[in-house]
């Protein structure tokens, strides 16, 4: 299987890749959900083919309160 970035994430994918570049750990935040945790693979994968070595942690959340 080969992933490709579609053209209209392009701009999005190349902004993650430079910005893990420059971090010391990148964590993967998306919503725990099928499409979410789909995210969450596509970039790790797309970090890998960049060669983008990082430690990589993957985050739940459930919710996004003010308090």
């Amino acid at each position: 299987m080969h992933y490709e970035v579609i053209d209209r994430s392009k701009k999005n994918v190349s902004q993650i890749v430079a910005d893990a570049k420059k971090a010391d750990e990148i964590f993967l935040a998306t919503d725990p959900d099928r499409e979410g945790e789909a995210i969450s693979w596509h970039i790790n994968e797309v970090l890998k083919e960049k060669k983008v070595k990082k430690p990589t942690s993957r985050v739940l959340f459930y919710e996004i309160t003010k308090k």
